[in-house]
């Protein structure tokens, strides 16, 4: 059985690590040419606009704390291929600073 056409983009997107960007001007495209029913922006496709969403950030000094959850984050947004069972994960322990003149990390 054929998946539908945004499943379909959805996974192409993600395998060839196509950008947003890039992602929400093919939909345009194939929007206005061929399905009118398809998404005009590759976080709708994705399901992944938090723009409405509110973050419960804890204050922990010298800055703000958020947990994710590793687990969540799988759950919610994980699109693999449900015969593949295999996830890797990648940590990193060191702090991204939000930008050169801040001392603010991520």
């Amino acid at each position: 059985m054929l998946e539908p056409a945004d499943v379909q983009i959805s996974r192409w997107a993600i395998k060839h690590k196509i950008t947003n960007a890039a992602t929400s001007d093919l939909l345009n495209i194939l929007k206005c040419c061929y399905d009118s029913t398809l998404p005009a922006d590759a976080r709708t496709l994705m399901k992944t606009d938090l723009s409405h969403t509110t973050i419960p950030l804890q204050n922990i000094l010298p800055g703000k704390y958020y947990h994710f959850g590793i687990g969540n984050g799988i759950k919610n947004n994980y699109k693999g291929n449900s015969e593949n069972h295999i996830l890797k994960l990648a940590f990193g322990i060191d702090g991204l600073p939000l930008t050169k003149s801040s001392s603010s990390a991520f």
